[in-house]
């Protein structure tokens, strides 16, 4: 029986089938904020194999954020990123947190330079506590 090596899920974010077999690395702005996104997501522990991957965004999400306790987690939340995702570097300086008590959530805006190509971009996400 031959091998399907075109097996295409709608929720990835790129195709890995057009050239990850020949160059080995994908260097996608959509990849690397779906990458992004996979990090902050996961709870430290989460992983039963790897339990240092992820970041304590979600552990600090349903507290009463103050604005040192939101810098301490943005921190974190960049540190884990940095470990983890060695395909780019973040733009520390301008990296953000806002908190809208009203509605409440949380929206992280990550900005970054892909180092490969020095293509620059941001991760941006709302999160709903």
């Amino acid at each position: 029986m031959p091998f399907i090596f075109k097996q295409y899920n709608e929720d990835w974010a790129y195709d890995l089938s057009k050239d990850f077999i020949s160059k080995g690395e994908v260097f996608n702005s959509d990849v690397i904020n779906q990458s992004i996104h996979l990090i902050v997501t996961t709870i430290p522990g989460e992983r039963l194999f790897n339990r240092t991957f992820g970041s304590p965004l979600y552990i600090n999400l349903f507290e009463n954020l103050t604005e040192s306790k939101a810098n301490s987690i943005l921190t974190d939340v960049i540190n884990s990123i940095k470990r983890w995702e060695d395909r780019i570097s973040v733009d520390e300086p301008n990296c953000k947190m806002n908190i809208y008590t009203d509605e409440h959530t949380l929206e992280l805006i990550i900005p970054y330079v892909i180092l490969k190509t020095r293509e620059t971009n941001q991760y941006q996400q709302k999160f709903f506590s």
